[in-house]
């Protein structure tokens, strides 16, 4: 009876031990990378176990989103593979440039972005109609997808990946996506400040 028993209590604990592969270096296509403890690889997919609010939760991370995961000492396992029949175009090695390019766009400032974008949202009250105002600073958020982006040398892990095409279309995807976001924001707050400095006027200021 008690070597029964014991073994009916052992047996979560076994599977509990196989399933916990142990912590993993996990980078993202996106350019994400954390750690995190690994519990299941035996899909397209890995299935970890992410902190929330203080608990740990099951999360599941599908192949087409990973690019690679590697345990300590062991080799990296590549999730990501060269298929146009998915829109994987690039080589591994392109590929890898390009989430460098991604990871260091991270660190783009987009100061004038913001500013401009606050200044037009402003003025954009004053001098137009209040129907036409939102044009102009939602237009010139629009242009910032398209407008070239200036690598700054102080973002740039190494220099060296200048050389490399894959790279700065990394570069250029995140920043454009910063820069736009930006200046939406500014855009928004140029509006308020511009509408409440115009809402001032007409009610307390002018006669």
């Amino acid at each position: 009876m008690r070597p029964l028993l014991f073994l009916l209590l052992a047996i979560p604990f076994t599977v509990l031990s196989q399933n916990n592969l142990g912590e993993a270096n996990i980078l993202l296509l996106n350019g994400e990378e954390f750690k995190a403890p690994v519990i299941d690889t035996s899909f397209f997919g890995i299935k970890i176990l992410a902190q929330k609010r203080k608990k740990q939760k099951e999360v599941i991370i599908e192949g087409d989103r990973l690019f690679s995961i590697k345990f300590r000492n062991t080799p990296e396992k590549l999730y990501y593979k060269q298929d146009s029949l998915f829109a994987n175009y690039y080589t591994v090695e392109e590929t890898r440039f390009f989430i460098r390019g991604e990871q260091d766009a991270r660190k783009y400032k987009c100061h004038f972005a913001t500013a401009s974008s606050f200044v037009i949202g402003a003025s954009s009250i004053v001098v137009l109609p209040s129907i036409f105002s939102l044009a102009p600073p939602f237009a010139y958020s629009a242009s910032t997808l398209v407008s070239k982006v200036r690598i700054r040398h102080s973002t740039v892990s190494n220099l060296n990946y200048l050389n490399y095409d894959t790279y700065i279309l990394g570069y250029e995807r995140v920043a454009r996506k910063k820069r736009l976001i930006q200046s939406l924001k500014g855009s928004l707050a140029g509006l308020a400040v511009g509408f409440a400095g115009v809402y001032v006027y007409s009610n307390f200021i002018k006669e």
